[in-house]
């Protein structure tokens, strides 16, 4: 990652800033409210105070359109540390390696060549939210790395925030591919067996993987417009790993 420190910029690693003490910086994020509106709702409308009484719905400033409102009142606060991008540039090219001895098969499918790696240390101090959409009251909801394992990915120290590792990248007819049909019969995909080829292969889209390790606290949990919350919840040494691919059909 490049830093800038004393007016130079110099390169350095995870390793090394964790090593001298986590880097931080504290932000703060707030938004009224995030609806779905008709087509006759105007660019630069405001959907005015109607959503505060959290009814799912609020009408724009000109009455013209009614909003489902999603999400209302939130408020982010917390600190922002190490943030990597590193992009792999190896080209347009694709494919998939379905043996997995690192030769690629099929060389016109698969996972894009060059990739978006994001690395990110956060940790949430304060994160409250009206979601509408469910009449579901969120208070002072805190996401980081304080309890049972506090190391981060790499084993490393994490000085109490949480660490989302994501990769980002094109692929080309895999979603919803039938990979064990690609597996067993690679061979398929240049016999010109169109049939074979089509219950193979899927369409084109954008692949988001996600590794995450933290913990995650909620101070209060109400529903409707109650105010009674059903308590505090925690949840310590979340570990998860998530592949999702969002295509169009």
């Amino acid at each position: 990652s490049n830093m800038i420190a004393d007016a130079s910029i110099a390169t350095t690693g995870f390793d090394t800033i964790l090593s001298n003490g986590l880097k931080s910086v504290d932000f703060n994020f707030s938004i009224d409210a995030i609806g779905l509106a008709s087509s006759s709702f105007e660019a630069g409308d405001s959907i005015g105070d109607a959503y505060n009484t959290h009814t799912g719905n609020g009408i724009d400033s000109d009455g013209d359109a009614e909003t489902t409102v999603l999400i209302s009142d939130l408020s982010i606060n917390g600190f922002l540390g190490p943030v990597d991008i590193h992009i792999e540039n190896n080209g347009n090219g694709f494919g998939i390696d379905v043996n997995g001895d690192g030769i690629k098969d099929i060389d016109t499918i698969g996972n894009a060549d060059s990739k978006i790696n994001w690395n990110t240390y956060v940790n949430v101090t304060d994160l409250d939210v009206y979601l509408d959409i469910a009449g579901v009251l969120i208070e002072d909801l805190k996401i980081n790395n304080v309890r049972g394992d506090v190391t981060d990915l790499d084993g490393n120290f994490s000085f109490g925030f949480a660490q989302s590792k994501r990769e980002i990248y094109a692929v080309r007819n895999t979603a919803g591919a039938n990979l064990a049909l690609a597996a067993t019969n690679p061979g398929l995909f240049g016999n010109g067996d169109a049939i074979a080829v089509t219950e193979a292969i899927g369409v084109d889209g954008v692949a988001i993987n996600t590794e995450f390790k933290g913990d995650m606290e909620i101070g209060a949990l109400k529903f409707g417009d109650t105010d009674q919350s059903i308590g505090a919840l925690y949840w310590t040494d979340i570990e998860s790993d998530t592949k999702w691919t969002i295509s169009a059909h």
